[in-house]
């Protein structure tokens, strides 16, 4: 079961993306609730990970360990996150 669950590992560290100090008393607070977050971007993730699931073979030990991938990852969930901040400002492209 272990193996199953490797390949998800670079989208929960992208995530962590969504993560920072609250604005009293220096806890952690999620910037974007992250299941919301998931549910609006979850094609747009899955299109830009699909190729590193493929280019690793399927192989889940390969996807949890692959740089390229977790950069990727965290890259798309980046880019989301701006355009999501950018459209509350009103601010389009």
């Amino acid at each position: 079961m272990k193996l199953i669950r490797e390949w998800v590992y670079p989208i929960f560290a992208a995530f962590r993306l969504l993560a920072g100090s609250a604005k009293s008393g220096g806890e952690i607070a999620w910037k974007k609730e992250p299941i919301h977050f998931w549910q609006k971007h979850a094609q747009q993730i899955s299109e830009r990970y699909f190729p590193h699931i493929v280019s690793a073979g399927y192989e889940p030990r390969k996807i949890a360990t692959n740089l390229l991938t977790y950069q990727a990852m965290r890259q798309a969930v980046s880019d989301l996150y701006k355009d999501e901040l950018l459209a509350e400002a009103g601010i389009t492209a």
